[in-house]
Protein backbone atom coordinates (compact mmCIF):
# COMPACT_ATOMS: atom_id res chain seq x y z
CA UNK A 1 0.00 0.00 0.00
CA UNK A 2 1.64 3.77 -0.76
CA UNK A 3 0.50 6.87 -1.09
CA UNK A 4 0.18 6.62 -4.97
CA UNK A 5 -2.86 4.23 -4.99
CA UNK A 6 -6.03 5.85 -4.23
CA UNK A 7 -9.86 5.35 -4.30
CA UNK A 8 -11.04 2.22 -6.68
CA UNK A 9 -12.94 3.97 -9.57
CA UNK A 10 -14.66 0.73 -9.74
CA UNK A 11 -15.26 -1.87 -7.07
CA UNK A 12 -15.22 -5.40 -8.33
CA UNK A 13 -18.42 -7.22 -7.87
CA UNK A 14 -18.40 -10.23 -5.51
CA UNK A 15 -18.41 -13.90 -7.66
CA UNK A 16 -22.15 -14.01 -8.52
CA UNK A 17 -23.70 -17.34 -7.08
CA UNK A 18 -27.20 -18.33 -8.06
CA UNK A 19 -27.75 -22.04 -6.62
CA UNK A 20 -28.55 -23.07 -3.89
CA UNK A 21 -25.11 -23.71 -1.77
CA UNK A 22 -26.74 -26.67 0.67
CA UNK A 23 -25.39 -29.62 -1.72
CA UNK A 24 -21.93 -27.91 -0.88
CA UNK A 25 -22.36 -27.52 2.80
CA UNK A 26 -20.99 -30.58 4.76
CA UNK A 27 -19.89 -29.12 8.44
CA UNK A 28 -17.38 -32.30 8.69
CA UNK A 29 -16.06 -31.50 5.25
CA UNK A 30 -15.51 -28.17 5.95
CA UNK A 31 -13.72 -28.72 9.57
CA UNK A 32 -10.99 -30.57 7.68
CA UNK A 33 -10.59 -27.46 5.51
CA UNK A 34 -8.96 -24.18 5.80
CA UNK A 35 -9.97 -22.46 8.65
CA UNK A 36 -9.66 -18.70 8.25
CA UNK A 37 -11.35 -17.09 11.14
CA UNK A 38 -13.03 -17.92 14.87
CA UNK A 39 -14.87 -16.09 16.89
CA UNK A 40 -16.14 -16.57 20.60
CA UNK A 41 -19.42 -18.99 18.94
CA UNK A 42 -18.53 -19.69 15.66
CA UNK A 43 -15.76 -20.49 12.83
CA UNK A 44 -15.42 -19.44 9.12
CA UNK A 45 -14.27 -21.95 6.85
CA UNK A 46 -12.48 -21.32 2.97
CA UNK A 47 -14.47 -23.24 0.76
CA UNK A 48 -13.53 -23.67 -3.37
CA UNK A 49 -16.85 -24.10 -5.60
CA UNK A 50 -16.66 -25.69 -8.77
CA UNK A 51 -15.75 -22.68 -11.58
CA UNK A 52 -12.79 -21.69 -8.69
CA UNK A 53 -14.94 -19.36 -6.94
CA UNK A 54 -13.94 -18.87 -3.36
CA UNK A 55 -16.89 -18.67 0.20
CA UNK A 56 -16.92 -18.25 3.23
CA UNK A 57 -18.59 -20.30 5.32
CA UNK A 58 -19.46 -18.90 8.95
CA UNK A 59 -20.22 -22.40 11.39
CA UNK A 60 -21.15 -22.30 15.23
CA UNK A 61 -18.63 -24.05 17.45
CA UNK A 62 -19.81 -27.72 18.13
CA UNK A 63 -20.43 -26.61 21.89
CA UNK A 64 -23.66 -23.94 20.80
CA UNK A 65 -25.39 -25.66 17.95
CA UNK A 66 -27.87 -25.92 20.12
CA UNK A 67 -28.61 -21.93 21.09
CA UNK A 68 -26.97 -21.10 17.66
CA UNK A 69 -29.75 -22.31 15.38
CA UNK A 70 -32.36 -19.68 15.54
CA UNK A 71 -29.36 -16.96 16.03
CA UNK A 72 -27.88 -17.50 12.89
CA UNK A 73 -30.19 -17.87 10.60
CA UNK A 74 -31.89 -14.79 12.32
CA UNK A 75 -28.77 -13.08 11.50
CA UNK A 76 -28.75 -14.63 8.16
CA UNK A 77 -32.22 -13.19 7.53
CA UNK A 78 -31.25 -9.64 8.85
CA UNK A 79 -28.15 -9.66 6.71
CA UNK A 80 -29.91 -10.52 3.86
CA UNK A 81 -32.21 -7.29 3.56
CA UNK A 82 -28.65 -5.33 2.72
CA UNK A 83 -26.39 -7.59 2.00
CA UNK A 84 -26.16 -6.41 -1.43
CA UNK A 85 -24.47 -2.98 -0.79
CA UNK A 86 -21.11 -2.46 -2.15
CA UNK A 87 -19.42 -1.80 1.61
CA UNK A 88 -21.34 -4.94 3.18
CA UNK A 89 -19.63 -8.31 3.14
CA UNK A 90 -22.16 -10.19 0.45
CA UNK A 91 -24.32 -13.14 1.96
CA UNK A 92 -24.49 -16.05 -1.38
CA UNK A 93 -26.44 -18.36 1.06
CA UNK A 94 -28.26 -19.71 4.50
CA UNK A 95 -29.37 -22.68 5.65
CA UNK A 96 -28.97 -25.57 8.15
CA UNK A 97 -27.35 -29.25 7.47
CA UNK A 98 -27.14 -32.10 9.58
CA UNK A 99 -28.73 -29.85 12.47
CA UNK A 100 -26.10 -27.33 11.77
CA UNK A 101 -26.76 -23.85 11.02
CA UNK A 102 -24.29 -22.31 8.08
CA UNK A 103 -24.27 -18.72 6.32
CA UNK A 104 -22.51 -18.93 2.72
CA UNK A 105 -20.98 -15.12 2.04
CA UNK A 106 -18.00 -13.40 0.11
CA UNK A 107 -14.48 -14.47 0.81
CA UNK A 108 -12.60 -11.62 1.76
CA UNK A 109 -8.76 -11.93 0.77
CA UNK A 110 -7.67 -8.63 2.25
CA UNK A 111 -8.02 -9.72 6.19
CA UNK A 112 -9.50 -7.56 8.51
CA UNK A 113 -8.75 -3.42 9.38
CA UNK A 114 -7.13 -4.77 13.10
CA UNK A 115 -4.23 -6.23 11.50
CA UNK A 116 -3.60 -3.22 9.05
CA UNK A 117 -3.64 -0.96 11.95
CA UNK A 118 -1.12 -2.78 13.92
CA UNK A 119 0.75 -2.51 11.07
CA UNK A 120 0.93 1.12 10.71
CA UNK A 121 -0.60 0.53 6.83
CA UNK A 122 -2.71 3.42 6.83
CA UNK A 123 -1.03 6.73 6.61
CA UNK A 124 -2.82 9.71 4.63
CA UNK A 125 -5.26 11.49 5.66
CA UNK A 126 -7.17 10.65 2.92
CA UNK A 127 -7.30 7.14 3.34
CA UNK A 128 -8.55 7.36 6.84
CA UNK A 129 -11.25 9.24 5.86
CA UNK A 130 -12.05 7.14 3.07
CA UNK A 131 -11.85 4.15 4.66
CA UNK A 132 -14.34 5.62 7.62
CA UNK A 133 -16.44 6.92 4.85
CA UNK A 134 -16.67 3.15 3.16
CA UNK A 135 -17.69 1.68 7.26
CA UNK A 136 -20.17 4.46 7.47
CA UNK A 137 -21.91 3.81 4.06
CA UNK A 138 -22.22 -0.08 4.64
CA UNK A 139 -23.67 1.25 8.53
CA UNK A 140 -26.32 3.15 6.74
CA UNK A 141 -27.37 0.48 4.37
CA UNK A 142 -28.40 -1.23 7.30
CA UNK A 143 -29.78 1.42 9.30
CA UNK A 144 -32.36 2.01 6.51
CA UNK A 145 -33.24 -1.57 6.38
CA UNK A 146 -33.87 -0.88 10.13
CA UNK A 147 -31.13 -3.24 11.66
CA UNK A 148 -28.28 -1.92 13.51
CA UNK A 149 -24.94 -3.86 13.96
CA UNK A 150 -23.84 -3.08 17.62
CA UNK A 151 -20.54 -4.49 17.23
CA UNK A 152 -18.34 -2.45 14.69
CA UNK A 153 -14.52 -3.22 15.47
CA UNK A 154 -11.76 -3.31 13.18
CA UNK A 155 -11.95 -7.36 12.91
CA UNK A 156 -15.41 -6.69 11.73
CA UNK A 157 -14.05 -4.39 9.44
CA UNK A 158 -12.90 -6.81 6.02
CA UNK A 159 -11.09 -5.87 3.48
CA UNK A 160 -11.50 -6.96 -1.16
CA UNK A 161 -8.46 -6.61 -2.42
CA UNK A 162 -8.20 -4.40 -5.52
CA UNK A 163 -5.46 -3.99 -7.64
CA UNK A 164 -3.46 -0.98 -8.14
CA UNK A 165 -5.68 1.07 -5.66
CA UNK A 166 -6.73 0.89 -2.51
CA UNK A 167 -8.50 -2.18 -0.91
CA UNK A 168 -12.09 -1.76 -0.22
CA UNK A 169 -13.13 -2.19 3.05
CA UNK A 170 -16.67 -3.93 3.96
CA UNK A 171 -18.97 -4.45 7.30
CA UNK A 172 -18.85 -7.58 8.26
CA UNK A 173 -20.52 -10.08 11.22
CA UNK A 174 -23.75 -9.13 11.98
CA UNK A 175 -24.48 -11.82 14.30
CA UNK A 176 -24.85 -9.02 17.20
CA UNK A 177 -27.01 -7.04 14.87
CA UNK A 178 -30.17 -6.04 16.13
CA UNK A 179 -33.21 -5.12 14.87
CA UNK A 180 -34.94 -1.39 15.71
CA UNK A 181 -37.01 -0.31 17.49
CA UNK A 182 -37.15 -3.13 19.67
CA UNK A 183 -35.96 -3.43 23.29
CA UNK A 184 -32.88 -5.80 23.85
CA UNK A 185 -31.18 -6.81 26.80
CA UNK A 186 -27.15 -6.60 26.98
CA UNK A 187 -26.09 -10.35 27.32
CA UNK A 188 -22.82 -9.71 26.59
CA UNK A 189 -22.44 -10.39 22.85
CA UNK A 190 -20.88 -7.19 22.38
CA UNK A 191 -17.12 -6.16 23.03
CA UNK A 192 -16.83 -3.85 25.77
CA UNK A 193 -13.33 -2.47 24.48
CA UNK A 194 -15.51 -1.09 21.80
CA UNK A 195 -18.89 -1.34 23.50
CA UNK A 196 -20.78 2.19 24.11
CA UNK A 197 -21.01 3.30 27.23
CA UNK A 198 -24.90 2.14 27.14
CA UNK A 199 -24.11 -1.29 26.62
CA UNK A 200 -22.51 -1.58 29.92
CA UNK A 201 -26.21 -1.17 30.96
CA UNK A 202 -28.95 -3.63 31.48
CA UNK A 203 -30.89 -2.75 28.63
CA UNK A 204 -30.44 0.01 25.70
CA UNK A 205 -33.29 2.49 24.44
CA UNK A 206 -34.26 1.27 21.03
CA UNK A 207 -34.72 5.29 20.12
CA UNK A 208 -31.43 5.20 19.98
CA UNK A 209 -29.88 2.07 19.02
CA UNK A 210 -28.06 3.97 15.53
CA UNK A 211 -25.96 5.81 18.13
CA UNK A 212 -24.34 3.14 19.51
CA UNK A 213 -23.04 2.21 15.91
CA UNK A 214 -22.07 5.87 15.29
CA UNK A 215 -20.06 5.95 19.16
CA UNK A 216 -18.15 2.64 17.47
CA UNK A 217 -17.33 4.16 14.05
CA UNK A 218 -16.00 6.98 16.01
CA UNK A 219 -13.82 4.53 17.85
CA UNK A 220 -12.39 2.89 14.77
CA UNK A 221 -11.78 6.71 13.05
CA UNK A 222 -10.25 7.55 16.47
CA UNK A 223 -7.71 4.63 15.74
CA UNK A 224 -7.43 5.21 11.95
CA UNK A 225 -6.43 8.56 12.63
CA UNK A 226 -3.77 8.42 15.85
CA UNK A 227 -3.07 4.64 15.64
CA UNK A 228 -4.27 4.16 19.64
CA UNK A 229 -7.67 3.69 21.62
CA UNK A 230 -9.33 6.72 22.44
CA UNK A 231 -10.02 5.02 25.97
CA UNK A 232 -6.42 2.76 26.58
CA UNK A 233 -6.94 -0.90 27.32
CA UNK A 234 -9.64 0.38 30.27
CA UNK A 235 -13.21 -0.26 29.26
CA UNK A 236 -14.10 1.79 32.94
CA UNK A 237 -12.46 4.92 32.00
CA UNK A 238 -15.03 5.46 29.02
CA UNK A 239 -17.59 5.16 31.62
CA UNK A 240 -16.18 8.37 33.15
CA UNK A 241 -14.24 10.25 31.13
CA UNK A 242 -13.54 12.16 28.05
CA UNK A 243 -10.82 11.31 25.47
CA UNK A 244 -8.03 13.74 24.01
CA UNK A 245 -8.67 14.75 20.91
CA UNK A 246 -6.80 13.25 18.26
CA UNK A 247 -5.13 16.18 17.01
CA UNK A 248 -3.39 16.05 20.79
CA UNK A 249 -1.83 12.71 19.88
CA UNK A 250 -1.24 13.20 16.06
CA UNK A 251 -0.69 16.93 15.43
CA UNK A 252 -1.78 18.00 12.36
CA UNK A 253 -4.88 16.61 12.56
CA UNK A 254 -8.14 19.00 11.45
CA UNK A 255 -10.01 20.72 14.14
CA UNK A 256 -13.07 19.74 11.94
CA UNK A 257 -11.62 16.02 12.04
CA UNK A 258 -11.43 16.18 15.65
CA UNK A 259 -15.02 17.83 16.48
CA UNK A 260 -16.29 14.94 14.51
CA UNK A 261 -14.60 12.22 16.51
CA UNK A 262 -15.47 13.52 19.64
CA UNK A 263 -18.88 13.92 19.30
CA UNK A 264 -19.24 10.56 17.46
CA UNK A 265 -17.92 9.65 21.37
CA UNK A 266 -20.16 11.48 23.75
CA UNK A 267 -21.29 9.12 26.60
CA UNK A 268 -24.97 10.56 26.26
CA UNK A 269 -25.82 8.80 23.35
CA UNK A 270 -28.89 12.02 22.84
CA UNK A 271 -25.18 14.35 22.71
CA UNK A 272 -23.87 12.30 19.93
CA UNK A 273 -24.77 11.93 15.55
CA UNK A 274 -28.66 10.72 15.34
CA UNK A 275 -27.47 8.18 13.09
CA UNK A 276 -24.31 7.73 10.29
CA UNK A 277 -25.74 10.33 8.05
CA UNK A 278 -24.02 13.31 8.96
CA UNK A 279 -20.78 11.41 9.37
CA UNK A 280 -20.77 10.62 5.74
CA UNK A 281 -21.61 13.67 4.65
CA UNK A 282 -18.92 15.73 6.38
CA UNK A 283 -16.23 12.94 5.21
CA UNK A 284 -17.48 13.27 2.08
CA UNK A 285 -16.58 16.59 2.17
CA UNK A 286 -13.37 16.13 3.60
CA UNK A 287 -12.57 13.53 0.69
CA UNK A 288 -14.02 16.62 -1.88
CA UNK A 289 -11.19 19.02 -0.35
CA UNK A 290 -8.50 16.60 -0.49
CA UNK A 291 -8.93 15.46 -4.09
Amino acid sequence: MTEETGIPREIPDPATITQSLSEFVDDAEFKRSERIGVGAKSEVYKKTLPGEVPVAIKLPKEETVGQSLPRTLTEAENWSTFADDQYVVSLFDYGVSHGQPWIAMEYMDGGHLGTRLQRGEITSLKHVLWIAYCIAAGLDSAHGRGVAHQDVKPKNVLFQTVSGSWDVPKVGDWGTATVLLERHETIGDYTPWYAAPEQHTADVDPELQKRIDVYQLGIIIYMLLTGEHPFGRSTEVALTEEPDPPSRIRPGIPSAVDSLVMKCLQRNPEDRFRDVRPIMQTLDDFLEQLA
